[in-house]
């Protein structure tokens, strides 16, 4: 049994796959941001646009995306920083460092993500993401 890939260690079972199947709702928007890296990790994105809202819906390329998700050699999820919400808080950031491997070079995606509260149901809203060569220097936003 290996890891579940946004870096926990329980299973990808006892991990995202609940979550990512429905069969589960994610209790927090840190935990909505792992099972959508879990998502890209694995194909899945009807998830990843079942997740979003607002503007980042409205401009999702659902194909590139694909593409994007099935090159990439997904490494692993670092996260940097996360809001300390309340269970009334209807709003939360998260920030994160995925790595992963693109036509053999390694690259880190470095966003700071917003994530809304909709009734009981976190969404993501909108990024603020730069990809980096490594984690001290930018090279395209």
């Amino acid at each position: 049994m290996s890891n579940c890939p946004c870096g926990n260690s329980k299973s990808y079972e006892n991990c995202c796959e609940p979550i990512i199947e429905g069969k589960a709702a994610p209790t927090s928007a840190e935990e909505l941001m792992k099972s959508r890296y879990t998502a890209y990790t694995t194909g899945n994105m009807d998830y990843i646009e079942k997740t979003m809202s607002g503007e980042a819906l409205k401009v999702f390329d659902k194909e590139s995306a694909q593409i994007w998700s099935d090159t990439s050699d997904w490494q692993n999820l670092e996260i940097i920083k996360k809001s300390n919400t309340k269970e009334t808080d209807k709003r939360s950031f998260v920030e994160f460092i995925a790595c992963y491997k693109l036509n053999g070079k390694t690259k880190f995606l470095h966003e700071v993500s917003e994530f809304k509260k909709d009734g009981s149901s976190w969404l993501y809203v909108n990024g603020k993401a730069s990809i980096v060569h490594d984690k001290n220097r930018v090279l395209q936003s």
